[in-house]
Formats: C-alpha cells, structure tokens, sequence
C-alpha cells in the first residue's frame, strides 16, 4: 500500500515538472508542435552528424553543394545551432515570445529549404530531395500559421 503511494506520487510529481508537462501535451494534442519537435530532431542530427564525422558531407551528394559553398563545418554548426534552438523553443514549459517562435520556424525552413533546393538541382529527384522539399514546404506552412497569440 504504501509503496504504491510512492510511486503515485513520484509518478505525479514527475508529471508536473514543466517540460516532461510540455512534452506529454505535445504529443497529446498539438500536431504543429510535433512537426516542430520532429524537425528539430531532424537538423540536430544532420548538424551533429556532421561535426563528428566530416567526410559524410563530402560524400552525399545533396551536402557536398553546401560544402563547397560554405564548408563542412559551418553547415554543420548552422544545422546543429537551428535544431538546438528549435528543441529548447518547442519543450520550453511556457509559451516564448513570439518573435522567438517566429525566428525558430524561420531558420527551421531555411535549413531544409536549403537542403531542397541543393538536392533540386540534379536531374533525376532523389527521395531525400522530395521529402526535405515536401517537410521544407511544410515548414514555411508552420511559418504562415504562426500567431502571436497561442503556440
């Protein structure tokens, strides 16, 4: 009896710590916050990816225009910077201002939509060019339908 009070317990306060809150209503009931969760994922993972292991962006096609262009390791440092702050933006326990959320979005779409159009310029459409195009289109939505007012 009592050992299951303090599991309840434990349970109940763990649920309310604001982030582990956040993160259940995200996935509850906010369908333009998981898209924004899952991006962010997406960018820190190419970004992180690419500061520890360089030679993956020579070697795929769809970075090596970027590389040439920018660099590996700046790349790598835009897409891991994009998805840190899209992650602490989208699990953060109160609403950020709005130019914050706005700014989130913004460098979310840019990063893909760069990624889109670097893999768009060769003949025949790779996969990975038509889902960064479709998730980048779907991003600059999320921009569109952004409000001051909620999430």
């Amino acid at each position: 009896m009592g050992r299951r009070w303090i599991n309840n317990g434990f349970r109940e306060s763990f649920a309310k710590i604001g982030t582990i809150h956040r993160l259940r209503s995200i996935m509850s009931a906010a369908p333009w916050s998981n898209h924004d969760l899952l991006v962010s994922f997406i960018l820190l993972f190419i970004g992180l990816a690419l500061l520890i292991d360089p030679a993956v962006g020579l070697l795929l096609r769809s970075y090596a225009y970027l590389n040439q262009r920018w660099g590996v390791y700046n790349v790598a440092l835009l897409f891991a910077g994009v998805g840190a702050l899209s992650l602490c933006v989208t699990l953060w326990c109160v609403s950020p201002p709005f130019w914050l959320r706005l700014l989130s979005r913004m460098a979310s779409a840019f990063c893909l939509l760069l990624l889109a159009f670097s893999t768009a310029m060769f003949s025949p459409w790779t996969p990975a060019s038509i889902t960064y195009s479709l998730i980048g289109l779907w991003s600059f939505w999320g921009i569109l339908r952004t409000n001051p007012s909620g999430r």
